[in-house]
């Protein structure tokens, strides 16, 4: 009781540290041992993604820099890079270079305003209604970004085909398009379909970094690409900003790293892996089958028993929001168990601290439709 009559003064004097300090220490530390790394299908490394970044890649990153951002603790604004002559340029590539041979990142490169934006809904004077907003230093945006073409080349061999979130040429409406299709085929053929939403909340502070960079050489990423991601990581700080006011830094020891660019990726690659330990051995779900052979429009063609396709479908993911199908409640059940599992089974490595806020698993009789 006494703790909570302090978190709820902080904000009454200002004291905003005070006031996330108090909300860390009543929630407490969710700590979630999920796999080990025997489970994981090793990669050969591309030892070639170390090679030092060029001119090129820096200009890349500056022109996929978005104009009118609010800039870091440097008070630099993205203009200045995207605008910049060609000594400015130079003498970024060079820092950019040094920090890449040398393997670290500069303390202002790594640090972050976290700035407070009301959600326009709810009560102004409550702490809920508003959500963190991280502003990073340009110059370490940059060099994320750079940093992030090479991780993209590995990423996409470990995603999972279901995700669609944060990945290029994936969309909301491809998941959308995939339920709705499963809802119909169903219904076609006097199927029930059950479905689970699981929401994992503050998905990106959770993941545990211990495990995630235990996990990621085991997937093909070089030593040099790797320890420059994680100075990025570890022994950032982060300051709190309240009108105007600049409070105490502090540090920032879970989760990737907030308004990175790095960050979605990162979070992905440690959800399919998650995932892929979760179902290994599992075989439910609903079964699809197509046939395709380039006659799409030739009715013939589809009475035809060979080039049949069969694909059991169980999870369609959007970034942190997942759903499980299933024909029958104890099957999606099932599946909820071994997602559950996944999180919670005792294990050698830990790979994230995540929550699982709530599911609703819904019948869906022929007739009716997904909402």
């Amino acid at each position: 009781m006494n703790l909570c009559v302090e978190i709820q003064s902080t904000p009454d004097t200002g004291n905003s540290r005070g006031m996330f300090d108090g909300i860390k220490k009543a929630i407490g530390t969710y700590t979630v041992q999920v796999l080990t790394t025997q489970n994981i299908n090793w990669l050969p490394i591309m030892f070639e993604l170390d090679e030092p970044p060029s001119k090129e890649d820096l200009s890349k990153a500056i022109s996929h820099i978005s104009p009118g951002k609010a800039p870091g603790l440097d008070g630099i604004p993205a203009e200045v890079f995207k605008c910049s002559g060609n000594q400015l340029f130079d003498n970024l590539h060079q820092l950019i270079y040094k920090c890449w041979e040398e393997g670290y990142v500069p303390q202002e490169m790594m640090d972050s305003i976290i700035s407070t934006l009301y959600k326009n809904k709810g009560d102004r004077n409550h702490r809920n209604n508003y959500r963190g907003i991280s502003l990073l230093c340009i110059a370490g945006k940059l060099f994320a970004r750079v940093a992030f073409y090479r991780l993209q080349n590995i990423a996409e061999r470990v995603y999972a085909e279901s995700q669609c979130g944060f990945r290029s040429n994936r969309l909301t409406v491809d998941m959308i398009f995939s339920l709705r299709q499963l809802q119909e085929k169903c219904k076609e053929q006097q199927q029930p379909l059950y479905i689970a939403f699981i929401d994992l909340t503050k998905a990106f502070d959770l993941v545990s970094r211990d495990g995630l960079f235990k996990i990621l050489p085991l997937l093909g990423y070089p030593p040099k690409l790797l320890s420059l991601i994680k100075s990025l990581h570890d022994g950032s700080r982060g300051t709190v900003q309240y009108d105007e006011n600049r409070f105490e830094s502090f540090d920032i020891n879970s989760g990737v790293k907030q308004g990175c660019v790095l960050a979605p990726t990162l979070f992905n690659i440690f959800l399919s892996v998650l995932l892929n330990h979760a179902f290994k051995s599992s075989e439910e779900g609903i079964l699809i089958r197509s046939r395709s052979d380039g006659k799409l429009f030739n009715p013939t063609r589809l009475r035809a028993k060979t080039k049949v396709r069969k694909v059991a479908i169980r999870d369609l993911l959007f970034a942190d929001d997942v759903a499980l199908v299933a024909h029958s409640a104890e099957k999606l059940q099932l599946l909820l168990n071994q997602f559950s599992d996944a999180f919670s089974q005792p294990a050698t490595q830990p790979v994230s601290q995540q929550s699982v806020s709530s599911y609703l698993a819904t019948q869906l009789p022929v007739g009716h439709h997904v909402g």
